[in-house]
């Protein structure tokens, strides 16, 4: 089973000529749930994986992105694969854990030790 991170970000297109640039996402809430699916469903890209979520970036998180983490965790699960989270800063952390979600998930403190498993 492939391991893959997904980081994620939004795109945004600036200038003339046009540039495309990834911008990791601060903010996991209803503005960007629909990027962070279709993020996860290319990366995942139909096959069973280990798919490790990095939040570092990422400081807050609203129900609307706890659903869009679960519905990617369920897709994951769906295909026969396992999804992790990794660097959650500490208040993101928190609501994995009050939410139950973290019970689900394997939490990595960091890139490395995701990638050492």
């Amino acid at each position: 089973m492939d391991t893959v991170i997904l980081v994620p970000t939004t795109t945004e297109t600036f200038g003339d000529p046009p540039q495309v640039l990834q911008i990791p996402i601060t903010r996991l809430e209803a503005a960007s749930t629909a990027a962070f699916k279709a993020q996860c469903q290319e990366t995942v890209a139909g096959r069973p994986c280990h798919l490790g979520i990095d939040l570092g970036t990422v400081e807050f998180v609203d129900s609307s992105g706890l659903g869009a983490l679960v519905a990617c965790v369920k897709q994951v699960q769906g295909l026969g694969g396992k999804a992790s989270v990794i660097a959650p800063r500490p208040l993101v952390l928190q609501l994995l854990e009050v939410s139950g979600l973290a019970r689900v998930l394997t939490v990595y403190g960091s890139r490395r030790e995701f990638e050492t498993v």
